[in-house]
């Protein structure tokens, strides 16, 4: 009997024991805690991108063989070194152009050697003499200066690198008069301006002095139009060269540039037709006036009503340091062509139009 009571007392215990340690429903959620401390900063992130490169200055490119319209970029130059042709300068819509050749003609082919003496059998002939040399072709040779008068022989070139003049082909009396391949608008020593000018913007009057002395001057009364030119500045005055050039018939033959002042003797022989101008700071000045003809009985027209047919005109303002140049290279300022080559204005030419 005593052993069944412990057995239930057991029981019991065990049963009391279990239920006591069951897990009760949770409690309400306590406060938020406090904030943590700031981590550590994080590593520096990657470099960014080079930025796109600047736009890139005119070349010369140099290869053998013609360009591809990949080579070089607008207003480059290349020079073919098997051939000696110059292309360029590149353009947009016409790639590199069809060159120009700076070579001279192939030397002729030398005379050939007499045969030699047949030698006895199975020794060997003796050998012809050599036949005469051919003549020398051109040579295109280039530095960073002008070129010495004793470089070179007649018919070769020089490209100064510097200044981007090419001379050439060299005569017996020397180099002559280089040619630029830089246009104005590459060449911070020439400015230019090309415009026309009609009746009705040619303004009465003003006067132009003729110095016919020392001591003595003339006046002329005329008719002016006051040209806007920036590129005059007053170091230019000082130091430089402005220069005018003007066509006398845009009808007849549009690429006539003859030099300001100038004066043509009307059909009458009574008196005389000028075009006369003053550079200033910052504009130019044109004149338009008649000179009678001492002696003449026919007096010349009314100035304020004379119809003053249309004419182109261009403005060519050159640095002292460029005026130098040319002074040194004997460019005949009153020849449009020499100035033309050596400035570079040929290279704009074709394709320019005149502003209103």
């Amino acid at each position: 009997m005593k052993h069944l009571q412990l057995i239930s007392l057991i029981a019991v215990m065990i049963l009391c024991g279990y239920a006591c340690t069951k897990t009760g429903p949770a409690g309400p959620a306590g406060a938020t805690g406090a904030t943590g401390a700031t981590g550590a900063t994080g590593a520096t992130g990657a470099t960014g991108a080079v930025g796109p490169a600047g736009a890139n200055g005119s070349v010369i490119l140099t290869g053998y063989g013609a360009p591809t319209l990949a080579d070089g970029n607008n207003g480059d130059y290349y020079l073919d070194l098997n051939t000696g042709i110059l292309y360029g300068p590149k353009v947009s819509d016409g790639g590199w152009g069809s060159g120009v050749s700076l070579k001279g003609a192939t030397g002729a082919t030398g005379a050939a050697g007499a045969t030699g003496a047949t030698g006895a059998t199975g020794a060997t002939g003796a050998t012809g003499a050599t036949g005469a040399a051919g003549t020398a072709g051109s040579q295109i040779y280039s530095g960073t200066t002008a070129p010495a008068s004793t470089l070179g022989a007649v018919g070769d070139y020089y490209l100064d690198k510097t200044n981007y003049l090419l001379y050439g082909p060299k005569t017996a009396t020397g180099w002559g008069i280089p040619i630029s391949l830089q246009g104005p608008e590459g060449n911070a020593n020439v400015k230019v301006d090309t415009f026309t000018v009609t009746n009705s913007q040619w303004t009465y009057n003003s006067y132009y002095y003729l110095i016919t002395s020392t001591t003595g001057q003339v006046a002329y009364l005329t008719r002016y139009y006051d040209a806007a030119f920036n590129s005059v500045t007053a170091g230019i005055i000082d130091s430089g060269v402005v220069m005018v050039y003007f066509v006398p018939d845009v009808y007849f033959d549009a690429t006539q540039w003859l030099p300001l002042p100038y004066q043509l003797l009307d059909a009458s022989n009574a008196y005389t037709i000028n075009f006369a101008y003053e550079a200033k700071v910052g504009v130019v000045r044109l004149h338009f006036f008649f000179a009678n003809i001492a002696g003449a009985t026919t007096a010349a027209p009314d100035l304020a009503s004379y119809a003053i047919a249309t004419h182109a005109f261009k403005l060519v303002a050159v640095t002292g340091n460029f005026a130098t140049q040319m002074k040194k290279a004997h460019v005949n300022m009153n020849n449009y062509n020499e100035v033309s080559r050596f400035t570079g204005l040929w290279l704009s030419e074709k394709g320019s139009t005149l502003r209103p």
